[in-house]
């Protein structure tokens, strides 16, 4: 999103945006399907008006370990106390940002993994950001 935020927002520079820090320790796949309404988004973003919808998928032929850790609840109240950080206005009268969710958990043990390579990773979390205009 953040590239496409600057591409919004400067389309006369060749900007990049910088990777945060877990971006250069994961691997992120970003797409922006409409970036006409980024700035929409962040304003929603920026006076606290979010919306989250989230559900945790947890291993079906391992066992599952990501209860031991944490609950989705802990996740949720985690991001939204990060989103109240950045709070820089009160609400406005812009639609909410809905922000849908899911934390995965890889199945290491399912028969359709093919490679090493597919079992090297914990789970992984997928956000999708909505807003109506």
């Amino acid at each position: 999103m953040a590239n496409e935020a600057y591409k919004y927002f400067y389309p006369n520079y060749n900007i990049r945006a910088k990777r945060i820090e877990c971006q250069a320790k994961s691997i992120t796949f970003e797409r922006i399907y409409s970036p006409s309404h980024i700035k929409e988004a962040i304003n929603a973003l920026k006076s606290g008006n979010v919306k989250t919808k989230y559900k945790m998928v947890p291993s079906v032929y391992a066992t599952s370990q990501m209860e031991k850790y944490f609950t989705i609840e802990d996740v949720n109240n985690d991001l939204l106390k990060i989103l109240a950080n950045h709070k820089k206005q009160n609400k406005a009268k812009e639609q909410p940002l809905l922000i849908d969710y899911y934390v995965y958990e890889n199945d290491v043990d399912n028969p359709g993994k093919k490679t090493e390579d597919a079992k090297k990773y914990a789970g992984y979390i997928r956000m999708t950001f909505y807003i109506k205009l």
